[in-house]
């Protein structure tokens, strides 16, 4: 379990479902990621009402 903070809001508690590592990246001649974006999916462990979304538009 996570939580986190972007843009003044906090997230949590979240489960990371999946981490993703792109093929199409470049790499140097010895084979190493020069750069890398890494995709990560994030789902909550609850489902969520309006009082719920109220909470994470409202900046900290």
């Amino acid at each position: 379990m996570i939580g986190f903070t972007y843009k003044r809001r906090t997230y949590a508690p979240m489960v990371i479902e999946s981490i993703g590592e792109p093929l199409s990246s470049p790499i140097e001649s010895n084979g190493f990621y020069t750069e890398i974006l890494i995709p990560m999916t994030l789902c909550s462990l609850t489902a969520h009402d309006k009082d719920d979304m109220r909470r994470f538009m409202t900046p900290t």
